[in-house]
């Protein structure tokens, strides 16, 4: 599902961060990074890790 469809918007990558605010928001549960990329991987899915780019001047 996009992540448009969900409430985020299109420019964002689904991370574990991302999906544990859907998570708070649509069942009011509080999950762990480290819990939700548990579960990602019990159930198959998966996510993406942020990506820092440092800014050139």
């Amino acid at each position: 599902m996009p992540l448009k469809q969900v409430g985020f918007a299109a420019e964002f990558n689904c991370t574990a961060g991302l999906i544990g605010k859907y998570i708070k928001r649509e069942y009011g549960y509080d999950y762990s990074i480290r819990g939700i990329t548990g579960m990602l991987e019990r159930m198959g899915l998966s996510y993406t890790r942020p990506t820092y780019v440092k800014e050139l001047c």
